[in-house]
């Protein structure tokens, strides 16, 4: 009878314990496990959140860098303005090809000028100070026997158009 109590007692209240201590010592090593893991990920999303707060100051000097317009017309006015102020001559220019991509556009603006070697390397530089993103794409630099001046092309091409992925500027839309 002893056995029969001790072997009811094993089978209905002993095993079943063991049982629901050893599933209760899996979820505690389950839940400390996605402690940790909400841990670094808590971690991570603030890095996370500072490089992307980092990336959303950046968009409005990228903004003016690229433009949504080509706006030759006041690029070939501060091209001008420069010249002047390095003693460079601007003989004539020239809006050339408008390109559109799925990405981006872009236009070409030739300019012939006339300068001092020192001129054309202080316009070039300047130029290349200009918030807006351009290329040189045609470069020509012809020289004349006893000048100081001396006759060249230029080619730059301006980048612009780029469509947003912002949600809040392109009215929910990707």
């Amino acid at each position: 009878m002893l056995a029969s109590v001790v072997g009811a007692f094993h089978a209905f209240f002993y095993h079943p314990l063991v049982n629901k201590q050893e599933e209760h010592r899996l979820r505690t090593e389950q839940l400390n496990t996605l402690l940790q893991q909400s841990r670094e990920a808590l971690q991570k999303h603030r890095q996370l959140q500072k490089q992307l707060h980092a990336l959303q100051e950046k968009i409005p000097a990228a903004r003016r860098r690229l433009p949504n317009e080509s706006f030759e017309a006041e690029f070939v006015s501060q091209v001008s303005n420069i010249a002047k102020s390095v003693d460079l001559q601007i003989v004539d220019y020239q809006q050339g090809t408008v390109q559109k991509a799925a990405t981006h556009s872009k236009a070409e603006v030739q300019f012939r000028c006339h300068g001092s070697f020192a001129s054309i390397c202080h316009f070039l530089h300047e130029v290349s100070q200009l918030t807006r993103i351009t290329k040189i794409s045609k470069f020509d630099l012809k020289t004349e026997k006893n000048s100081h001046r001396y006759p060249f092309q230029v080619t730059f091409v301006l980048y612009y158009g780029v469509p947003s992925n912002d949600t809040s500027e392109t009215r929910g839309v990707l």
